[in-house]
């Protein structure tokens, strides 16, 4: 048996750290090491979070929201790079009017393509964006 240590499982550990019942998410193609290191769990029987498919990322915020809000554990939600935090922005706002604490993933990078790996087509996409897509929901 492979012992792993990646990315998806270093997430999925902090997760477990916090006691989390629920990664809530419209799922995105940037996570793959996530969804496997949840797989894994899932096959292996080991405690941690139970992974929520929704089909729209401010679905997925609210019913994270909803949820701590009623039991008072935070909960995490997990959503697609750029047009996924976009979606669920205006959710992510409502949550933080009510004072109610997520954690929000989205997967994303700071750079664009200046060092020596070519991010690909999200490059000429993000550029838009100054100072990369989590600009998008940063608290003003």
């Amino acid at each position: 048996m492979k012992n792993y240590h990646d990315g998806g499982e270093a997430i999925l550990e902090a997760i477990r750290q916090l006691k989390t019942d629920y990664v809530i998410s419209s799922p995105g193609s940037e996570w793959a090491p996530f969804w496997e290191a949840l797989a894994r769990q899932k096959r292996d029987g080991t405690d941690g979070p139970t992974y929520m498919d929704c089909g729209h990322e401010s679905i997925a915020v609210n019913m994270a929201t909803a949820y701590t809000q009623i039991t008072g554990r935070l909960q995490v939600v997990v959503l697609h790079a750029g047009a996924g935090i976009m979606q669920g922005s205006m959710a992510v706002n409502a949550a933080g009017a009510m004072e109610t604490p997520l954690v929000v993933l989205s997967g994303e990078v700071l750079g664009y393509g200046e060092g020596d790996f070519d991010p690909g087509s999200q490059w000429y996409r993000n550029l838009s964006v100054v100072g990369g897509t989590q600009r998008l929901i940063e608290p003003t």
